[in-house]
């Protein structure tokens, strides 16, 4: 549940529906500021072209884990939106206590 959580988040801040700094208690630093500046970016280009935020509901077609140590989980995620299929990957560690993603990429 975690996993799809985040990623229905990190796709929902890149349409600009959702505020990034609602992703940051799951996410290192580093992630964080990729996914701030990916979305400055989508913005941007959402502006350039005088388009809105699309309402898009992204639906989770698949989720494939594997764990190559403990406390480590990888991710690849299948998510869908009426005109685009998108697929995720991501790494999740234990740290402090709590899930954090740290490292992530949209393919």
């Amino acid at each position: 549940m975690f996993i799809r959580n985040v990623v229905r988040g990190v796709l929902e801040v890149f349409a600009g529906v959702r505020e990034a700094e609602q992703l940051a208690r799951w996410t290192t630093e580093d992630v964080y500021r990729a996914i701030v500046v990916r979305a400055g970016l989508a913005a941007r280009a959402r502006s350039a072209r005088r388009m809105t935020a699309p309402r898009d509901v992204h639906a989770i077609r698949s989720v494939h884990l594997f764990s190559p140590v403990d406390g480590v989980f990888e991710a690849t995620v299948i998510a869908s939106a009426r005109t685009r299929t998108r697929a995720i990957a991501l790494r999740i560690e234990g740290l402090d206590g709590r899930w954090r993603v740290t490292a992530l990429a949209l393919l």
